[in-house]
């Protein structure tokens, strides 16, 4: 897979609309696991000033079965992330398993962020893929 560009957006809080481009990174493998990603200027629970927040979005890499929807989740170590400074949560809503991850938007180490979170999620989907297959036979 080739590198592709991911324009990251401010959305307004009140509209839901996005407003205004942010940023312009690389990504250079693992793309496919990304469904969204967006900016929200949001109050942080300790805090009186408002902090710009990165949400992504990541799922699956291909439809998955309604049985292995439920057993993705079940298995996804989310622990894999917890050396990172984020917080995720699984998003029910979407047809495939997908989580959202939230952390502190900082545009000089944002690249490397969504890279290393990329990856983690790949192998983590990996692991759970070849326990499903050796389970299954």
């Amino acid at each position: 897979m080739g590198e592709n560009t991911i324009v990251i957006m401010e959305k307004n809080i009140e509209t839901n609309f996005l407003e205004t481009e942010l940023a312009t990174l690389k990504i250079q493998a693992n793309d496919e696991y990304l469904l969204n990603v967006f900016v929200m200027r949001e109050k942080d629970e300790n805090a009186e000033n408002e902090n710009l927040k990165l949400h992504l979005k990541i799922s699956t890499d291909k439809d998955v079965e309604d049985w292995q929807y439920e057993e993705i989740f079940n298995q996804y170590n989310e622990e894999i992330y917890a050396e990172m400074q984020l917080t995720i949560s699984e998003d029910l809503e979407e047809f495939n398993p997908t989580w959202e991850i939230v952390f502190d938007y900082n545009e000089e180490a944002l690249e490397n962020q969504i890279t290393k979170i990329l990856s983690l999620h790949k192998t983590e989907l990996s692991r759970i893929n070849n326990e499903m297959k050796s389970d299954g036979e």
